[in-house]
């Protein structure tokens, strides 16, 4: 599952419009200290709004935070290599696509089971998903399938089947 959300195939420049075209920000949810709104946007429409899209649990919220701050980086990346094709980093685009495909799947992979969850018991609710997607950063740092099997076959841990307590977090999944 650590590298479960790296797409093998190559980006359609569809997808990748889509993705360079959504907009995701985090906000407080007044009144409510055990839940955030991840806000939309659609960066294409003549007007742009941030519209509701889900809640999630607080204790995320630095995690999607940071998240968020290097999927944009990565975006800002990919929209000045891809202009510039002239660019000695041109090398470089299959792997920064690669990386903001993940990202995408991984923040998809953590909303939307969040949008079938009841609000009231949205602030006890984990996501395995996204908790091995934190696990494998701690660990390894890389999501890619060759570096998650390196670790594989050099580590015994099995990060899929590694506890969460061993991090200082008690979780169940449903």
């Amino acid at each position: 599952m650590s590298d479960y959300y790296w797409q093998p195939s190559k980006a359609t420049d569809t997808q990748m419009d889509y993705i360079t075209q959504v907009w995701y920000t985090l906000h407080p949810v007044p009144g409510n200290r055990a839940i955030m709104e991840i806000k939309q946007s659609n960066l294409n429409d003549d007007e742009i709004t941030a519209l509701h899209r889900a809640f999630i649990p607080i204790f995320y919220g630095t995690h999607v935070t940071l998240f968020l701050w290097r999927y944009y980086l990565l975006i800002e990346l990919y929209l000045r290599f891809e202009t510039n094709t002239g660019n000695k980093f041109k090398a470089f685009l299959p792997t920064l696509i690669s990386n903001i495909v993940h990202l995408d799947n991984v923040i998809e992979s953590l909303i939307r089971p969040c949008l079938n969850v009841p609000l009231a018991e949205l602030p006890d609710y984990c996501s395995k998903n996204f908790d091995e997607y934190l696990v494998t950063e701690y660990l390894i740092g890389q999501h890619d399938p060759q570096s998650v099997n390196y670790f594989r076959a050099h580590c015994p841990t099995n990060i899929e089947r590694i506890s969460m307590e061993g991090f200082g977090i008690f979780r169940s999944y449903p």
